[in-house]
């Protein structure tokens, strides 16, 4: 995955952060965020998070069967999930989401995820609606 910077001729970095998944367990757990100076308001946070030069975050989730999570998006921003595996039973007011799954989000202030009967592993990406 690939989320450009805000600003050009940044010197290039790597970072590379590995959360297990009781980390992930029932939560949208903020893997990406922010970096200082780049974050707008409402920007998630968390000390051990990799950070990228843009208002954009990457939550990570591992649910088990019928777990629900919601995430509350900023003003202006919208994102994309993606289910890497299991299901979806309820993705907002949309319905269903299978394996390999992917969906573009836009104008839901806020998102209610809820896993299937053999649980799901989830990722989001929140970024600015342009």
């Amino acid at each position: 995955m690939w989320i450009m910077p805000a600003q050009l001729e940044l010197p290039p970095s790597v970072e590379q952060r590995s959360f297990g998944e009781e980390e992930r367990r029932n939560v949208l757990r903020p893997v990406l965020i922010p970096a200082a100076g780049f974050a707008g308001e409402g920007a998630p946070s968390a000390e051990d998070a990799v950070t990228v030069h843009q208002d954009a975050a990457v939550y990570a989730s591992l649910l088990d069967p019928g777990a629900a999570v919601t995430l509350r998006l900023r003003p202006g921003f919208g994102g994309y999930l993606f289910v890497v595996h299991g299901a979806l039973e309820q993705v907002g007011p949309a319905g269903p989401l299978a394996e390999a799954g992917a969906a573009k989000i836009s104008d839901e202030p806020e998102l209610e995820l809820r896993a299937g009967p053999m649980g799901a592993e989830l990722i989001v990406v929140e970024t600015q609606l342009r």
